[in-house]
């Protein structure tokens, strides 16, 4: 849970900069977080993180202007979804389902514009 608490305060700070550092250093911390809350022993706490990574990717993808960025966040606000729909967690699921529809609308936006500059 630390290291969840430290990537949501490195995102903080990381969206009030204009580079991506802080962001990239929220990433690492909730990928650690990640690597000790395990889906299987405790669901809502893995879904948490990865929507806290989710989020934390997106700002990198739309600084860096980044494809790959992120579809690694749709795919993580995805797994959250799923996590919060099978733990019948009602606040967090339509927050999850609308903000992987943002994404899913940031990332085409990405990649027509990728092809056009071709």
């Amino acid at each position: 849970m630390t290291q969840n608490n430290l990537g949501n305060a490195l995102q903080a700070l990381g969206w009030r900069e204009s580079g991506t550092a802080r962001l990239e250093e929220a990433v690492v911390a909730l990928r650690a977080a990640l690597e000790e809350q395990l889906r299987d022993s405790v669901p809502l706490d893995w879904a948490y993180s990865q929507h806290n990574l989710a989020n934390a990717l997106s700002l990198v993808a739309e600084r860096r202007w980044s494809a790959a960025f992120m579809e690694e966040a749709l795919a993580c606000m995805r797994g959250a979804a799923h996590a919060y729909q099978q733990a019948g967690e009602g606040y967090w699921l339509p927050i999850a389902q609308r903000r992987a529809a943002e994404m899913e609308a940031e990332l085409a936006e990405m990649k027509a514009r990728t092809r056009d500059s071709e």
